[in-house]
C-alpha cells in the first residue's frame, strides 16, 4: 500500500494548500554550500524520495543524495537517507500486510489530504494524521484535562508498606551509572582535530574510514573543547554533589562514591579508542577526586560473557547455551540494549566487587543535581532523598 503512503507524503512536503508541513521542494532548490544549507538539502531530498516518482522533484532528489554520497562529509548522511527511504517503504508493506484495518486508516488519510482545502482546520487535519500514525493522540486535544488524568491515574503508585531496610548510606550503597555517546571528531577546517596524541590520531583516521553501525540522537564529538563536553559536565556535577552532602554532613569526609559508564559508540574502531580518550580527557579536568569511575564498552560487556557470565552459566546452571542468550547484553545500537546493562550490571556488581550496594541510579551528563534549590524547596538533599523509605 505503499501509494497510499506516498500520496500522503507529497501532500505534507509539496506547497499543497491547507496540508503542507514542509515546502520540500523549495528547500532542495537551495544554493549554499554552508553545512547547514547541505543538510537542509539532504533533509528535503529525503522528503521528497518518501513521496515516490510521482513527485515532481523526485529525480532531482534522487540524483542529490547520490552525488552527496560521492563525498568525504555527508555520505554516511545520504546513504542513511536513501536507505531509510527504502526501509521505511518496506514497512509500509510489511504493516498493512498483517493489518488490514492500518491499510484503511491508510487509504482514509490519503484520501482526506487529497480532498483537504484551506478551510480544513489545523486540529482536523492533525487528527486525521494521528489516526494513522499516533492513534493513541486521536481526540486529546479535545479531551486534554481528562487524558492528563487519566494518565495519573495509569501511573499512579500504590504503596502498600514501607521498605523496612531503606538506603542508609547513599555513597556507599548505590551504584550511579550513566551512558556516554561517542563518535568521531569534528574536522577543523584543516581537515585534523588534534587530540594530543598521535596515536590516537591515528586510530581516529582509521575509524574515520570505517562504515557507521549505530546513530545517537547527542553524541560526544571525541576532541571537543572541555567546556561543551557532556562527560566531563555530568561527572563533574556528581563531585560536586558529593562535595555538597559532605558539607551538609549527610556522608563520611572519607567517602567514596562508585559510578559505571556504558559507552556506545558509533563505529567499531571507537571501542578501541574510547577508553584511552575518556582516561586522558578526565585526567586533564582533574576534578574527579571522590568517585571511582569504571567504563564499560561493547568489547568489555562481550568479555564479561565469555569469561565471567556464560562460564558461570555453563557451571553452575549446566546451561552452556548462555553465550547466545546473553547476546542482549552490551552497550551498543538500540537504547534498550545499554539502559537494561546498566540495570543488570548492580547485580553482577554486588556480588563480584563490591557487597554493600543496594541500588541503582542512572543519570544522564547533561544534567546535574540541583543540591541548594533542592533543600531550598524540598528540606532535603539528593541523599536525603535517597534515603526515604518510600524507595525500596
Amino acid at each position: 500500500m505503499t501509494e497510499y503512503f506516498e500520496s500522503i507524503c507529497r501532500r505534507l512536503f509539496l506547497p499543497a494548500a491547507g496540508t503542507a508541513v514542509v515546502d520540500a521542494q523549495q528547500q532542495i532548490k537551495g544554493t549554499g554550500n554552508a553545512p547547514a544549507d547541505v543538510a537542509r538539502r539532504l533533509n528535503a531530498a529525503f522528503l521528497i524520495l518518501l513521496g515516490g516518482s510521482k513527485n515532481p522533484a523526485f529525480d532531482i532528489a534522487k540524483t542529490w543524495l547520490q552525488e552527496a554520497e560521492k563525498t568525504t562529509a555527508w555520505a554516511p548522511v545520504a546513504r542513511f537517507y536513501r536507505r531509510s527511504a527504502d526501509l521505511i517503504a518496506g514497512e509500509i508493506k510489511q504493516v498493512s500486510r498483517q493489518d488490514p484495518d492500518f491499510t484503511v486508516r491508510l487509504k482514509q488519510l490519503a484520501g482526506f489530504l487529497e480532498d483537504s482545502r484551506p478551510a480544513n482546520s489545523p486540529k482536523e487535519v492533525a487528527e486525521n494524521i494521528w489516526r494513522v500514525f499516533f492513534p493513541e493522540g486521536v481526540g486529546l486535544q479535545s479531551r486534554f484535562e481528562q487524558a492528563v488524568e487519566a494518565l495519573r491515574q495509569k501511573r499512579a503508585v500504590r504503596i502498600t508498606r514501607l521498605n523496612p531496610t531503606p538506603i542508609s548510606d547513599p555513597a556507599r550503597q548505590i551504584l550511579f551509572s550513566s551512558n556516554v555517546l561517542l563518535t568521531l571528531p569534528v574536522p577543523s577546517s584543516s581537515g585534523t582535530t588534534p587530540l594530543g596524541s598521535k596515536n590516537l590520531e591515528q586510530l581516529v583516521r582509521r575509524t574515520a574510514q570505517e562504515p557507521q553501525r549505530h546513530w545517537y540522537d547527542h553524541p560526544i564529538h571525541i576532541g571537543v573543547e572541555p567546556r561543551a563536553n557532556e562527560l566531563l559536565y555530568g561527572l563533574a556535577g556528581l563531585q560536586e554533589a558529593l562535595v555538597f552532602e559532605r558539607r551538609r554532613g549527610t556522608t563520611a569526609k572519607n567517602t567514596r562514591m562508585t559510578c559505571i559508564l556504558s559507552v556506545s559508540v558509533t563505529h567499531d574502531g571507537l571501542h578501541e579508542i574510547a577508553r584511552p580518550y575518556i582516561e586522558a580527557e578526565l585526567s586533564k579536568a582533574g576534578f574527579l577526586n571522590d568517585i571511582n569511575v569504571f567504563v564499560f564498552t561493547e568489547t568489555d560487556t562481550r568479555r564479561l560473557i565469555d569469561d565471567v557470565l556464560a562460564p558461570a552459566a555453563a557451571h553452575f546452571l549446566n546451561y552452556p547455551q548462555a553465550g547466545k542468550s546473553l547476546a542482549m547484553f552490551g552497550v551498543d545500537g538500540e537504547y534498550g540494549r545499554h539502559y537494561s546493562f546498566l540495570k543488570a550490571i548492580g547485580a553482577c556488581w554486588q556480588v563480584f566487587m563490591q557487597p554493600t550496594i543496594q541500588a541503582t541510579f542512572k543519570i544522564d551528563l547533561d544534567q546535574v543535581f540541583p543540591q541548594k534549590e533542592l533543600v531550598a524547596q524540598t528540606g532535603a538533599s539528593a541523599f536525603e532523598h535517597f534515603t526515604t523509605p518510600l524507595w525500596g
